[in-house]
């Protein structure tokens, strides 16, 4: 296949982007990325994929730092038969209520962050959740080819 982009279409990225907004588990979102795949190609996803979350991969950093409110994920298309190997990086925007808690963690960081420049807690933890899941793709799956790497996010 020659590792061309899999979710190639706006309505695909579009409707991918949209279930990490309903808090669904990992598998929960496998599910759901294979059936939309099928719904809008007719035909099966040709890789399989796996599921990074940000609340995951950064648990022990938080336990020891700041919540920053960055909230992530990161899908995973992998194949060795079909020659693919790329990855989604979709990065939430803005919510009113953060995790079902009403405290609007990156609001604030909007505000005190971007608009005054006085942080980049939130980059900071984006970039650390980008470089730990990309180290352990690559060490994984060593005998793929170069991973493509595509970002989905809005604020």
């Amino acid at each position: 296949m020659n590792n061309k982009e899999i979710i190639n279409t706006d309505i695909l990225r579009a409707r991918i982007m949209n279930l990490v907004y309903e808090n669904l588990t990992k598998k929960e979102i496998e599910k759901e990325v294979r059936r939309i795949y099928f719904e809008e190609e007719n035909k099966e996803l040709p890789s399989k994929l796996t599921v990074s979350r940000s609340d995951d991969v950064l648990k022990e950093h938080r336990k020891k730092n700041n919540d920053s409110g960055f909230d992530g994920t990161i899908i995973h298309l992998h194949s060795e038969g079909n020659n693919i190997n790329q990855t989604i990086t979709i990065t939430r925007g803005s919510e009113l209520g953060e995790k079902d808690t009403r405290k609007p963690i990156d609001w604030t960081y909007n505000l005190m962050g971007i608009y005054t420049g006085g942080t980049d807690n939130q980059y900071q933890d984006t970039r650390r959740f980008y470089d730990d899941v990309h180290k352990i793709i690559i060490n994984k799956n060593n005998d793929l080819s170069k991973v493509k790497k595509y970002g989905l996010g809005h604020s």
